[in-house]
């Protein structure tokens, strides 16, 4: 699942080639198009610091509700507050995400000091964006959500700064009574944001 019509077709392209049945799709990774406790395991890769930072713990509450509550398991996965600029271009020239750059947000996040990018007209209205800092995700997981973290990585270990972060967590009885809260929470943030589906 990817935003990005771009990614998907890339990924499909490449299941082709090799003849592999995964299904790909795009999607906000704020509607996660499964019914509730129906997966045994998430994992999420460069996603949540392109989301809003209002936005973060609906998104990974979406995550947690569609794990299931008896053994469902996410990992994810993001560079961290310790990340500057020239590492985060650095991993984006590296990886499949060139359609989220251009030269003019590069400019702007070297001004802005810390990496800091806009993505899209939306967030250019909306300057909260920031990176994934390590006390958010912990807060968002343990305090909102109730949830089992399981493993907290950081990396590399050697050689430079850990400029990268992985949360591997589980679903309780708790966060699925939070998740029931969320749900209602995140209808209304729909409609008073103009939420759009994909």
């Amino acid at each position: 699942m990817d935003i990005s019509e771009g990614n998907i077709e890339a990924a499909k392209k490449l299941n082709r080639e090799t003849g592999s049945e995964i299904t790909f799709f795009t999607r906000d990774m704020n509607q996660i198009p499964f019914p509730s406790d129906s997966l045994n395991l998430v994992n999420t890769t460069d996603a949540s610091y392109l989301n809003f930072r209002h936005r973060r713990p609906f998104y990974i509450a979406e995550i947690a509700r569609v794990l299931r509550p008896d053994g469902g398991v996410c990992c994810i996965t993001n560079p961290n507050e310790k990340t500057t600029l020239k590492e985060y271009n650095y991993l984006m020239m590296r990886t499949n995400y060139r359609t989220y750059l251009n030269p003019v947000n590069i400019m702007k996040a070297t001004v802005l000091g810390k990496c800091s990018i806009y993505i899209d007209a939306l967030s250019k209205a909306r300057p909260d964006w920031a990176l994934t800092t390590t006390a958010d995700m912990t807060d968002t997981l343990t305090r909102v959500l109730k949830a089992d973290i399981i493993d907290v990585n950081n990396w590399p270990k050697k050689g430079g700064p850990s400029i990268y972060s992985g949360f591997t967590f589980a679903v309780n009885d708790s966060t699925k009574k939070q998740i029931d809260r969320y749900t209602k929470f995140r209808e209304r943030q729909k409609m008073a944001e103009k939420w759009f589906d994909i």
